[in-house]
């Protein structure tokens, strides 16, 4: 991670299943900030606002301008996971991690 990534987590304003995400962020040290999405109005903007018209997904803004969109939830746990460092050197390790 390059200190300069900043990271955007667009989600509810609920724990959720955001929650371990947020965890990652904060264990990772990212510089990060959420978007915090208004149930009510998500019918009328999810198709806008997310690939897939679900959350959460995260934006991640990297040092040569390039952007990332990852949506779901699953998917952004891991690229954190690997991101930070935190998915074990061995097979074993990464079995656990899993």
């Amino acid at each position: 991670m390059s200190p300069s990534t900043k990271y955007e987590l667009h989600y509810f304003g609920y724990h959720g299943v955001a929650m371990t995400i947020r965890a990652l962020l904060c264990l990772g040290g990212a510089d990060w900030t959420q978007k915090v999405e208004i149930f009510e109005n998500w019918a009328a903007i999810k198709h806008s606002s997310s690939p897939f018209g679900t959350l959460p997904v995260l934006n991640v803004f990297k040092e040569s301008g390039e952007i990332l969109e990852i949506p779901e939830s699953l998917a952004i746990e891991r690229y954190l996971a690997k991101t930070f460092d935190m998915v074990g050197s061995t097979e074993a390790e990464q079995i656990q991690v899993d």
